[in-house]
């Protein structure tokens, strides 16, 4: 997504400062030994909602590039 600052273990706290998790969700999995497939799917579900380094959503990107149709983009929208 073009966002290089990002280390292992700012993960969290990026991931709140991007909107891709609340505060109290990045604190929670900072904290926590355990990381369910789950809570990946709410990330990853969150990051196709958010502008990129150069504005583009990501969502609309992997349209452009063939990765999700129109189809796939309305169910998430």
């Amino acid at each position: 997504m073009g966002f290089k600052e990002v280390e292992p273990d700012t993960a969290f706290v990026k991931s709140a400062e991007y909107g891709l998790l609340s505060s109290k969700d990045a604190e929670m999995f900072s904290k926590s030994n355990v990381f369910t497939r789950g809570e990946m799917v709410q990330i990853i579900y969150a990051s196709l909602k958010i502008p990129m380094e150069d504005d583009t959503v990501f969502a609309d990107y992997l349209q452009e590039t063939g990765v999700l149709t129109e189809t796939d983009i309305s169910k998430i929208e």
